[in-house]
């Protein structure tokens, strides 16, 4: 009896230590940095966007990303009219519709290990987590560079 309590403790620790390494594995944050400072945002969510004016049209966009594997995964691409910057051209499993107003690029996957991002009061960029909404220009400055990447939750 008693070797089967030590077996099952034994069995409980090997699991919880199992499902801290996975945790730690898939729980990152945004970090976003510039040259004055640094946030770290817990990401709760996989998902997050940027929300940005066009500088030139003057409409608003949202780049949706998913963090995989450490990555910033580009998935959609909501833009309000076609003008500078928007693809020209539909990519090989790229899905596009028409939904509230914007042309929506979807299943875009695109991979980037990080993004640079010149701030600007004229055209603000926003980061969007869930509902929360947060205003790059107010944390950092304007004409700030930028650069938003995956960081681990545990290092």
């Amino acid at each position: 009896m008693h070797k089967m309590r030590r077996k099952a403790w034994v069995f409980i620790f090997l699991l919880i230590l199992l499902i801290i390494v996975f945790i730690s594995n898939s729980l990152y944050f945004i970090v976003i940095s510039s040259n004055e400072k640094t946030v770290r945002i817990p990401s709760f969510s996989n998902t997050f966007s940027i929300i940005f004016v066009h500088s030139s049209e003057k409409q608003p966009w949202e780049d949706i990303f998913e963090i995989k594997r450490g990555k910033l995964v580009l998935k959609t691409m909501k833009v309000a009219s076609i003008g500078p910057g928007v693809p020209s051209s539909i990519e090989d499993g790229w899905k596009v519709e028409i939904k509230d107003g914007f042309i929506v690029y979807d299943k875009v996957d695109k991979e980037f290990e990080f993004l640079d991002i010149k701030l600007s009061k004229i055209s603000p960029h926003y980061l969007k987590i869930g509902s929360k909404k947060i205003n790059l220009v107010n944390v950092f400055k304007d004409n700030a560079v930028i650069r938003i990447r995956a960081g681990k939750l545990f290092n």
